[in-house]
């Protein structure tokens, strides 16, 4: 039975809003698994290649910048800045990691792209970021051993569909395995009652979940989390790369992408797994630390016109949420640092 490792658990446990939460949580993560199904990507080969591209700079038009300059696996496949910095220009956004990215349902803070595919094509192919080109893919590919052997072992249409392919293998590949809430899950060890009170805070008062939900902790939807609108420089247009280009703006999220009031403002929920390893937090990185998170949280946000309340978290409450949330980690990347 799914619930037999947790029977002692249930037993012992005092709280019956806990006993609720575990149930719900074993139930949602056994029951509704939206994984993407990789069968067709997942060969040695084609991740191998995936992962040489992944860290080639030769793929970029200057070969100064590869996927891993803003990926970097010591950082949870993030880059640690506040937006992400290219070729000494600031971005827009905080980079988001590639992390279980096979769990997502569309892509980017604000969505724009609906397959992992159109995810990957954006910055290969724009040129502020790793600007790359049909010509320069070809050279690559066509003087690499490894790449070269894939490409003819995956019998792709051609040059770009392959790289596109073998990007998306070692991205799918690159996921979260080891936690201890998977291992907690699995029946392999027990929460402390730090975490246990933390978990019941996330599920419960704090209402964590209402957005973080199961079993990913994200419910792959935009909302507006009440924070000030401060004006920032766009990521240029296109293929411009002039500082002339660039300009001062309100990013928009969702409003980009769609039309409607709620769409202005609103950002895709990121998954809170390796949340520990991934700071800056938010979509504009204003968060160095988890703590100064749950405090945002905590106190309604900046702005009171927006659907956030005050959760009246005590200091206490938001450690054991904190500890909670170290439980997303992937040990292995934990390792790294």
């Amino acid at each position: 039975s799914t619930l037999f490792p947790y029977t002692t658990l249930f037993r012992s446990t005092q709280s019956y809003s806990l006993l609720i939460v575990l149930g719900l949580v074993i139930f949602y993560n056994t029951a509704f698994s939206t994984s993407e199904d990789i069968t067709d990507v997942k060969s040695t080969f084609l991740i191998n290649a995936g992962k040489e591209l992944f860290f080639s700079k030769e793929l970029s038009y200057d070969s100064q910048v590869a996927c891993s300059s803003c990926h970097i696996p010591e950082k949870g496949f993030q880059d640690g800045y506040e937006r992400a910095l290219i070729r000494g220009k600031v971005l827009s956004r905080n980079t988001l990691s590639i992390l279980n990215v096979n769990r997502y349902l569309n892509y980017f803070w604000d969505g724009r792209a609906v397959s992992l595919e159109k995810q990957i094509e954006g910055p290969l192919f724009q040129k502020i970021e790793i600007g790359s080109s049909k010509e320069i893919i070809n050279k690559l590919v066509f003087s690499n051993t490894l790449l070269f052997n894939a490409f003819n072992l995956s019998k792709a249409e051609n040059t770009q569909a392959f790289v596109i392919s073998a990007l998306k293998a070692y991205c799918i590949d690159v996921s979260t395995k080891t936690t201890r809430y998977n291992q907690f899950l699995d029946g392999n060890i027990s929460f402390t009652n730090q975490e246990l009170s933390g978990m019941e805070l996330f599920f419960g008062k704090a209402n964590c979940s209402n957005c973080h939900s199961l079993p990913n902790f994200t419910d792959g939807k935009f909302h507006k989390v009440n924070k000030y609108r401060r004006k920032i420089i766009l990521q240029s247009p296109g293929n411009s790369t002039n500082v002339s280009d660039l300009k001062l703006g309100y990013d928009y999220g969702r409003g980009n992408v769609e039309n409607g009031r709620d769409a202005l403002f609103a950002f895709r929920t990121p998954s809170l797994f390796n949340v520990s390893i991934t700071s800056p937090y938010m979509h504009d990185g204003s968060h160095r630390t988890l703590d100064e998170v749950i405090d945002y949280y905590n106190r309604g946000g900046d702005i009171k016109t927006g659907p956030l309340y005050r959760l009246g978290l005590t200091n206490k409450e938001k450690k054991q949420i904190i500890s909670f949330l170290l439980t997303l980690s992937d040990s292995n990347y934990i390792k790294s640092q």
